[in-house]
């Protein structure tokens, strides 16, 4: 197990190097000077190369990348060129509602897409299942933008039960119903994946010798189907799981931004406007390191799951 614990913590540092390789080269290709953008476009020639040095836009972008690693490496992400703050500071204060909508929409999926999958696998073939592909369908369909629009209409402006947009702070009524429309459009197209992957693998566990064996020992429907059958089918679902997990951080970029949640993802949205590459740049790095973090917690679970991938 340690083997395996090493190789999956030497992955996982080998793609974030590789992530903030790929983000730095692309911003430093982005059409555009940082310096002038700061001072505008009729800024004095002395205080643009003043501006020039202090960004390190003199120096190669070799150079620029290794003293940025070696600040990033510290918890150093540089400062916003339009706040003057640091960007990690701006991006802490952002990144707990990100992370806060994303577990309560992986929940909201979780919560859905398993029972849905395991009641049409179960009715395979007869009037449950076929609801159940039905509904898995619009749910695959249904872009997530567009389901936060509906569900804004209905529930906010038709029924008045849920707010519109904005987060009111953390208080626990409050942060719960600011955050329910989000992660409801946000779990509806990743509930609709896991109930699809539920019903396909419970369909092949259900076909196996010992599921058979179980029912013939008089064991009830239930004990069979989520004690022994989907105890086996969660090997695969896992996988699905953690990419869905990081759809929904980059999932959470729109849907921000459709409710007016002051999170990551509005954070970047507003640096991209700004043309402030440094917050871009930082945001991108978290949320990538949020991702391959995600990836390596399912690369552990798996290991756990089937412990022949261990030893591989």
């Amino acid at each position: 197990m340690t083997a395996y614990l090493g190789r999956r913590v030497v992955g996982l540092l080998v793609t974030l190097f590789l992530i903030s390789i790929a983000v730095f080269a692309v911003l430093t290709v982005i059409p555009g000077d940082p310096a002038q953008m700061v001072l505008g476009a009729d800024a004095d020639p002395a205080a643009y190369q003043a501006t020039r040095v202090r960004l390190g836009l003199d120096r190669p972008a070799v150079s620029r990348y290794l003293a940025w690693l070696a600040r990033a490496v510290r918890g150093d992400l540089g400062r916003s060129l339009y706040q003057d703050r640091p960007v990690s500071s701006l991006i802490g204060a952002r990144l707990g509602l990100t992370c806060a909508l994303t577990a309560f929409a992986t929940l909201l999926a979780l919560i859905v897409g398993i029972p849905l999958g395991a009641f049409a696998a179960t009715h395979h073939g007869r009037t449950g299942d076929l609801v159940g592909r039905l509904l898995v369908q619009v749910g695959m369909i249904l872009p997530e933008f567009w389901a936060g629009i509906l569900l804004v209409l209905v529930f906010s402006i038709l029924l008045h039960w849920f707010p519109a947009g904005g987060f009111p702070g953390w208080s626990a009524g409050g942060a719960v119903a600011a955050l329910l429309l989000p992660a409801v459009a946000l779990s509806l197209p990743r509930a609709a994946v896991l109930g699809r992957m539920t019903r396909a693998s419970l369909l092949e566990v259900l076909e196996e010798p010992y599921v058979a064996v179980a029912r013939a020992k008089g064991l009830s429907g239930f004990v069979v189907l989520y004690k022994h059958a989907l105890k086996n089918a969660l090997i695969a679902l896992v996988t699905v799981l953690g990419l869905l997990v990081a759809q929904l951080v980059a999932g959470s970029i729109i849907i921000e931004s459709v409710f007016y949640l002051p999170g990551l993802g509005r954070l970047v949205v507003q640096a991209i406007g700004e043309r402030d590459l440094p917050v871009v740049q930082g945001a991108i790095i978290v949320a990538a390191f949020l991702i391959a973090l995600v990836n390596f917690g399912v690369d552990l679970i798996y290991g756990f799951l089937d412990p022949r991938v261990r030893y591989r």
